[in-house]
Protein backbone atom coordinates (compact mmCIF):
# COMPACT_ATOMS: atom_id res chain seq x y z
CA UNK A 1 0.00 0.00 0.00
CA UNK A 2 1.56 3.70 -0.38
CA UNK A 3 2.80 5.14 2.27
CA UNK A 4 0.73 7.66 4.75
CA UNK A 5 0.98 10.75 5.40
CA UNK A 6 2.79 11.63 8.47
CA UNK A 7 6.32 10.89 9.95
CA UNK A 8 9.74 12.99 8.88
CA UNK A 9 8.09 16.01 7.21
CA UNK A 10 11.47 17.01 6.06
CA UNK A 11 11.85 13.50 4.62
CA UNK A 12 8.21 13.86 3.19
CA UNK A 13 8.74 17.36 1.78
CA UNK A 14 11.52 16.42 -0.46
CA UNK A 15 9.08 13.78 -3.00
CA UNK A 16 5.41 13.85 -3.99
CA UNK A 17 2.65 12.11 -1.79
CA UNK A 18 1.89 9.08 -2.83
CA UNK A 19 -1.76 7.73 -3.15
CA UNK A 20 -1.47 4.53 -4.95
CA UNK A 21 0.36 1.86 -4.86
CA UNK A 22 1.68 1.78 -8.43
CA UNK A 23 4.28 4.81 -8.71
CA UNK A 24 3.56 5.46 -12.43
CA UNK A 25 -0.75 5.61 -11.28
CA UNK A 26 0.60 8.37 -8.57
CA UNK A 27 2.58 10.29 -11.63
CA UNK A 28 -0.71 10.34 -13.79
CA UNK A 29 -2.50 11.69 -10.83
CA UNK A 30 -0.07 14.30 -11.04
CA UNK A 31 -0.04 15.47 -14.41
CA UNK A 32 -4.21 15.28 -14.18
CA UNK A 33 -4.31 17.60 -11.39
CA UNK A 34 -1.92 20.08 -12.90
CA UNK A 35 -3.47 20.27 -16.18
CA UNK A 36 -6.71 20.68 -14.12
CA UNK A 37 -5.05 23.71 -12.18
CA UNK A 38 -3.96 25.14 -15.69
CA UNK A 39 -7.50 24.46 -17.18
CA UNK A 40 -9.22 25.93 -14.47
CA UNK A 41 -7.25 29.30 -14.28
CA UNK A 42 -7.40 30.21 -18.20
CA UNK A 43 -10.95 29.21 -18.58
CA UNK A 44 -11.60 32.31 -15.31
CA UNK A 45 -8.82 34.45 -17.49
CA UNK A 46 -10.53 34.34 -20.57
CA UNK A 47 -14.36 34.21 -19.42
CA UNK A 48 -12.92 37.88 -17.52
CA UNK A 49 -11.61 38.76 -21.10
CA UNK A 50 -14.45 38.19 -22.53
CA UNK A 51 -16.80 39.57 -20.28
CA UNK A 52 -14.39 42.99 -20.19
CA UNK A 53 -14.38 43.39 -24.08
CA UNK A 54 -18.15 42.54 -24.09
CA UNK A 55 -19.34 44.52 -21.34
CA UNK A 56 -16.77 47.64 -23.34
CA UNK A 57 -18.78 47.45 -26.38
CA UNK A 58 -15.86 45.92 -28.27
CA UNK A 59 -16.71 42.63 -29.06
CA UNK A 60 -19.98 40.66 -28.26
CA UNK A 61 -20.07 37.54 -26.77
CA UNK A 62 -21.72 36.16 -29.58
CA UNK A 63 -18.76 37.26 -32.19
CA UNK A 64 -16.27 35.02 -29.53
CA UNK A 65 -18.39 32.38 -30.44
CA UNK A 66 -18.55 32.59 -34.27
CA UNK A 67 -15.03 33.50 -34.72
CA UNK A 68 -12.65 31.05 -37.45
CA UNK A 69 -9.28 31.90 -36.93
CA UNK A 70 -6.98 32.34 -40.29
CA UNK A 71 -4.45 29.62 -41.43
CA UNK A 72 -1.76 31.29 -40.26
CA UNK A 73 -3.58 31.47 -36.96
CA UNK A 74 -4.28 27.88 -37.07
CA UNK A 75 -0.78 26.95 -37.24
CA UNK A 76 0.12 29.34 -34.26
CA UNK A 77 -2.44 27.03 -32.57
CA UNK A 78 -1.52 23.95 -33.57
CA UNK A 79 2.42 24.62 -32.48
CA UNK A 80 1.17 25.64 -29.03
CA UNK A 81 -0.78 23.03 -28.26
CA UNK A 82 2.42 20.54 -29.55
CA UNK A 83 4.40 22.80 -26.81
CA UNK A 84 1.59 22.06 -24.11
CA UNK A 85 1.31 18.60 -24.93
CA UNK A 86 4.86 18.70 -24.45
CA UNK A 87 5.11 19.94 -21.22
CA UNK A 88 2.11 18.17 -19.98
CA UNK A 89 4.07 14.44 -20.69
CA UNK A 90 7.39 15.86 -19.93
CA UNK A 91 7.15 13.39 -16.73
CA UNK A 92 6.53 10.00 -18.91
CA UNK A 93 9.45 10.99 -21.00
CA UNK A 94 11.45 12.17 -18.22
CA UNK A 95 10.69 7.97 -17.05
CA UNK A 96 11.85 7.07 -20.71
CA UNK A 97 15.15 9.19 -20.61
CA UNK A 98 15.62 7.08 -17.24
CA UNK A 99 15.25 3.61 -18.37
CA UNK A 100 17.69 4.76 -21.95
Amino acid sequence: MAEKFGGDPVKAASRQPAFFDDPAIDRLMHMFVALAEEVAVVSERLDTHEHLLSEKGLVSLEEFQSYEPSPSEEQERLANHKSFIARLLNIIQQEIDKTR
